[in-house]
């Protein structure tokens, strides 16, 4: 949950919004909790919505919030992108399916 809050502290400088660290150690986590409703598709919508109703509640700009929840979204599609195409290229994967299937069938 550090590690969530650290992107969403790297979204926030990035786009130079007024929000402390303090600030998003506290609005992060339950935002996270929210996100993991099984009501939307990885939690797009939801995680945007909550982030610029918890940046509103924070005294922070919504559009901010809603622009840190897309940064966000978009760094975890990527990594989780490039982390899929190594598992698919990898040849750790490949052996596991050549011991799962029977000699002579």
């Amino acid at each position: 949950h550090v590690m969530a809050v650290v992107i969403a502290w790297c979204a926030v400088r990035s786009i130079a919004a007024p929000a402390a660290f303090e600030q998003l150690f506290l609005l992060v986590p339950p935002i996270m909790l929210i996100t993991m409703l099984p009501i939307s598709i990885a939690g797009w919508g939801v995680r945007e919505a909550t982030m610029m109703v918890a940046f509103g509640y924070a005294g922070l700009a919504p559009t901010d919030g809603t622009v840190v929840s897309l940064l966000f979204g978009a760094s975890s599609f990527v990594v989780g992108a490039i982390g899929g195409l190594i598992w698919i290229l990898s040849s750790e994967k490949t052996s596991e399916i050549s011991h799962a299937v029977p000699e002579g069938e």
